[in-house]
């Protein structure tokens, strides 16, 4: 009987010269993470655990193409030979899978990739395409990718947040501007008058991958930024905005060829923490993952000196670098109200490597995934 797969961080980052591509380095939260009981995590700054497991060549800025599908680290860089590296986190085997072939490579480096069971959806401008699990791993298994036949009524790039139902089947995707999305459910600007953000505050649309069927759920926005998650111990999905913890009760799924019209705007209630440390120049980028059961990670990049305005618009080169690891449970208090918990919290501070100057001084690319 096989072991049990046991999940880490995995965090892509790109390496201090360009041309070198990006590291994956492996956290082991249990171990490399200390209590969290100081809010000066700066005296506890130390390097990167170990060495990286693997570097991948690749194109600065393109983090966002490295996506966890099942147990395996995906780099969807686009390349010549028109295949990708899949690194297994079971058994640490590196294969290749096939790589979707868009009409050009703008729109590539623009493409989604939303992993729902054992399969993996990508969309650009012009294509919606699904490869199976089954690919990854060569061979007689090795699957091309296969359009859907049912494109998505919005523009990839106009998403502001998706989430997968807990019935694994259906994915909800929310577009900033009620305007953006097409036929069928287009809702055109009214002429003659001006509108307010309440009257184009978003519209969500969800995907059964079962029935390849798209549905309007309404004419407004799910509260998230990028990618929220479901957890089972709050029924609802998890995840951020503007920098506090955000949750979203789930509209029931649609099956079949029933159509139940639009439906109102789930409820919603944000968190009392902000998790960011810090605010203004300081602050380089931030991120969110699901690590199960009510457990999060949250990482934040920041400089590790302060900077006056004046200061940071002298600077000529990358200033040094650090990055907060830290880990939280997540729970309703008294009233309903959404907090984090206050025990179990565990936090690291990790020097990352000083930075060349690429012409992007003040580009970062941090990629954290739980896998």
């Amino acid at each position: 009987m096989s072991k049990p797969h046991e999940q880490h961080l995995y965090l892509v980052l790109d390496n201090p010269k360009p041309e070198e591509g990006y590291n994956i380095h492996k956290i082991d939260v249990t171990r490399n993470l200390d209590p969290d009981d100081t809010d000066d995590l700066d005296m506890r700054a130390r390097p990167l655990p170990g060495p990286p497991l693997i570097r991948v060549d690749a194109k600065h800025h393109r983090a966002k193409l490295f996506v966890a599908h099942g147990t395996k680290i995906l780099a969807m860089q686009r390349s010549p030979g028109r295949a990708a590296p899949a690194l297994d986190t079971r058994t640490m085997a590196i294969t290749a899978i096939p790589l979707p072939q868009p009409s050009n490579r703008q729109l590539y480096y623009r493409s989604a990739f939303v992993s729902v069971g054992d399969k993996l959806y990508s969309m650009d401008e012009r294509h919606f395409k699904v490869l199976g699990l089954g690919a990854v791993g060569g061979g007689s298994r090795c699957r091309s990718w296969r359009s859907v036949p049912s494109p998505p009524p919005f523009y990839p790039g106009r998403v502001a947040c998706y989430a997968v139902h807990p019935d694994r089947r259906t994915i909800f995707f929310s577009v900033y501007h009620g305007s953006h999305l097409e036929a069928p459910f287009a809702r055109p600007w009214p002429r003659g008058r001006v509108c307010s953000d309440d009257d184009y505050a978003g519209a969500t649309v969800s995907f059964d991958t079962e029935t390849l069927k798209w549905t309007l759920r309404g004419y407004w926005k799910l509260p998230f930024e990028g990618q929220a998650h479901y957890d089972a111990e709050l029924d609802a999905w998890v995840g951020l905005l503007k920098g506090r913890i955000c949750t979203c009760d789930v509209p029931p799924p649609i099956t079949g060829e029933e159509d139940a019209g639009e439906q109102p705007k789930p409820a919603q209630k944000l968190g009392e923490n902000q998790l960011f440390r810090h605010k203004g120049r300081r602050h380089r980028g931030g991120a969110l993952v699901y690590m199960g059961s009510s457990t999060f990670c949250v990482l934040e990049c920041v400089t590790k000196d302060e900077f006056t305005e004046e200061q940071w618009e002298k600077l000529r080169s990358p200033p040094p670098l650090l990055l907060y690891v830290r880990t939280f449970g997540l729970k309703y208090g008294k009233e309903g109200r959404l907090r984090m918990a206050s025990c179990g919290r565990r936090a690291a501070c990790y020097e990352l490597p000083e930075r060349t100057n690429d012409g992007e001084v003040f580009m970062f690319s941090l990629r954290a995934l739980w896998v």
